[in-house]
């Protein structure tokens, strides 16, 4: 179901009511993979039966305007609300142009499996709904039972498959030429926080996760998806969401696109869509089948 929103029909009362809660979350480190990094977490534990999980996007941080709506949303529905940052971003230490798919993953899923017990709204923004994806379809593959702690999954202008589809595809013969020959390319931002240096090691790493290469087989029961995109997104085309809904093939998938909203959606009125969005996931249905011995598979 695809649906258009003009965003001028409603309100905004996000403007005040954030207050940073992102940033007044208390944080502690985790060690991850081989060679290790140290992870930033930051998490508050309500003991509720339904929490969140914010996967940000390439070069962003949980301390966000996403990540401040998110928590904000998260304490006034009483759940359990987990953010971290990938290595070499935000408050986690390392290089980013060390940062592969393959490291961020792994990352993610040492978030979702140790820090968070209860079923789980993962909501990713950009790369963040793309690696929301691969973690789901991995969880899926190797921990099936596990995979019913996803609750539901809200993509946030998701770039699925970004390093194959949205960067390589789209650069030109010189600047190919300039990745592999001397391993990355500072590619301008228009956000003011650039250049993002795009390595080789991530491009030739992100065709190991291309999401559909594999022909990846879907469960009879799936969380709701909702997506979530602007239509004068520039980074992440809207017709590039409107692919993955006619690819995920399921009716429970549900496409929101904003005529006025651009790729970082993080305007007032875009967070209270998300806030809404966040409200319809919560109240979904959904069966949680695992066994007690399953509920510490990971």
């Amino acid at each position: 179901m695809i649906t258009v929103l003009p965003l001028s029909l409603l309100s905004v009362w996000l403007t005040n009511s954030l207050n940073d809660c992102a940033a007044t979350m208390p944080i502690h480190y985790m060690t991850v993979g081989d060679p290790s990094r140290r992870i930033a977490v930051a998490r508050e534990d309500r003991s509720s039966e339904v929490g969140v999980l914010f996967l940000p996007g390439f070069h962003s941080k949980m301390a966000s305007n996403k990540g401040n709506a998110i928590a904000n949303w998260a304490r006034t529905r009483n759940c359990s609300c987990t953010l971290f940052d990938y290595s070499g971003s935000g408050a986690s230490g390392g290089d980013i142009q060390e940062g592969t798919i393959s490291r961020w993953l792994e990352e993610s899923m040492c978030v979702f499996s140790e820090q968070t017990q209860e079923r789980q709204i993962l909501v990713g923004s950009s790369m963040g709904g793309y690696l929301a994806l691969l973690l789901w379809k991995q969880v899926l593959k190797e921990y099936p039972q596990e995979a019913t702690r996803i609750h539901a999954l809200i993509l946030i202008a998701p770039a699925w498959d970004m390093t194959e589809k949205l960067l390589w595809n789209r650069f030109s013969q010189g600047i190919q030429n300039q990745i592999w020959s001397s391993g990355v390319y500072n590619r301008p931002s228009a956000y003011g926080d650039g250049p993002y240096p795009i390595t080789r090691q991530l491009i030739e790493n992100g065709r190991k996760h291309l999401l559909f290469a594999d022909g990846w087989q879907f469960p009879e029961q799936r969380p709701p998806i909702f997506i979530l995109h602007g239509i004068r997104d520039e980074d992440v085309p809207h017709t590039h969401s409107i692919q993955l809904t006619e690819l995920l093939h399921d009716g429970n998938t549900r496409l929101q696109l904003v005529e006025d909203g651009d790729h970082r959606l993080s305007r007032p009125e875009d967070l209270e869509l998300l806030c809404a969005i966040l409200d319809a996931a919560l109240s979904s249905d959904h069966v949680d089948t695992r066994t007690n011995d399953d509920k510490n598979t990971i």
